[in-house]
């Protein structure tokens, strides 16, 4: 069974909807920065962090994983996909999702756990 979101109000549900399908309207005053929240190895390397929307606020980080690290994790997570389970145990033909558990013991996981 799928539980709706509940939203305050009709305009928070349209801007979720218009940022899960990639419809988001710009605004003025909007900026990217760097950010590296005074970590010494984000200082050599910071990702960007990319307003969207500021009412309410809505932004996309850049930067932050490399290719290489995802490749790595999805090289993890393959072997370890199962399907997704609703209530419990309960599998259902209709609902299309795989889930893999990651347990945090390689290098890439601990780097971007630091992160």
């Amino acid at each position: 069974e799928n539980v709706p979101l509940r939203f305050a109000n009709k305009e928070l549900e349209e801007i979720s909807d218009s940022v899960c399908m990639g419809n988001l309207w710009t605004q003025e005053g909007l900026r990217c920065h760097l950010i590296h929240n005074n970590k010494s190895h984000l200082r050599l390397r910071p990702f960007r962090l990319e307003e969207l929307h500021q009412d309410p606020p809505v932004v996309l980080f850049h930067d932050v994983i490399t290719d290489g690290e995802i490749q790595m994790i999805k090289d993890m997570a393959n072997p370890l996909f199962q399907r997704s389970k609703i209530k419990g145990s309960a599998v259902t033909h209709n609902r299309l999702s795989e889930t893999a558990v990651l347990r945090g013991d390689s290098g890439v996981e601990k780097r971007l756990e630091r992160r």
